[in-house]
């Protein structure tokens, strides 16, 4: 039976590349209107990509294994991926795994839970980006000018603390959105809060959801918490009060 995938392996890593910048931009956009569900979901396939593309270019072979989950991918080439200096967050990448087989609702039952910061994800997400590309610039210029061109800097920019020149560290304390999935049942529940919350041991949740009673424990893990910490907007609807 004639193959029919692309042969050339200089062709194979560009492609993949090429659609992986495609799904990077479509999963952000998707998380900016607050599509959330999808954007992670699409966000998985982005890096599952982009990482076959740099197995491909780091390594000059085609990768034909049958993986499709991002923290599988990068434990294959994990020894190439640091000793070009791509060290990511294998804790965000596990969790990757675990959303990319959240792309049926029918594989989270009877109870499921997921939990993520907005800035979290967004800066995990733009840092691999950002650093493989970076390495692409050393190999091809044509290949690099996927990411470092103006058109496509320009749908990225917004909310990415690399390129408006924030320090990731900092960033992760801010106040930012807390998106949560509960699926009960084959039935999904969204929440949504707005709070500085971060935990750098524990900023990404897929698990088992907790029920107690008739109640669902939502898991927001904020470490530690003061009430200086909460948003300026949790104050304002107190002092309309008062006033």
């Amino acid at each position: 039976m004639k193959n029919s995938k692309i042969q050339n392996k200089n062709l194979f890593g560009f492609t993949l590349a090429s659609d992986a910048t495609e799904d990077y931009l479509a999963a952000r956009i998707l998380f900016e209107k607050e599509h959330i569900l999808p954007a992670i979901q699409l966000a998985t396939t982005a890096i599952e990509k982009l990482f076959k593309s740099f197995i491909n270019i780091a390594y000059d072979e085609i990768f034909d294994k049958r993986v499709h989950e991002p923290y599988q991918l990068y434990l294959c080439a994990e020894e190439g991926f640091k000793h070009h200096g791509l060290n990511f967050s294998t804790d965000f990448l596990f969790w990757l795994d675990q959303v990319y087989h959240s792309r049926y609702s029918s594989n989270l039952y009877p109870a499921k839970e997921i939990t993520f910061g907005e800035k979290h994800f967004l800066m995990n997400l733009d840092e691999i980006f950002y650093k493989t590309f970076e390495f692409y610039k050393k190999c091809n210029d044509e290949l690099a000018s996927l990411y470092f061109c103006k058109p496509f800097l320009s749908q990225i920019t917004a909310n990415n603390h690399i390129h408006q020149g924030l320090k990731k560290e900092d960033e992760s304390k801010k106040a930012q959105k807390i998106f949560s999935f509960f699926f009960i049942d084959g039935r999904r529940t969204d929440v949504k809060t707005h709070i500085r919350a971060f935990n750098p041991s524990n900023p990404f949740v897929f698990k088992d959801v907790q029920i107690q009673g008739e109640s669902v424990v939502f898991n927001l893990d904020v470490g530690t918490l003061s009430p200086m910490d909460l948003p300026p907007d949790y104050w304002t609807q107190y002092s309309e009060q008062w006033t």
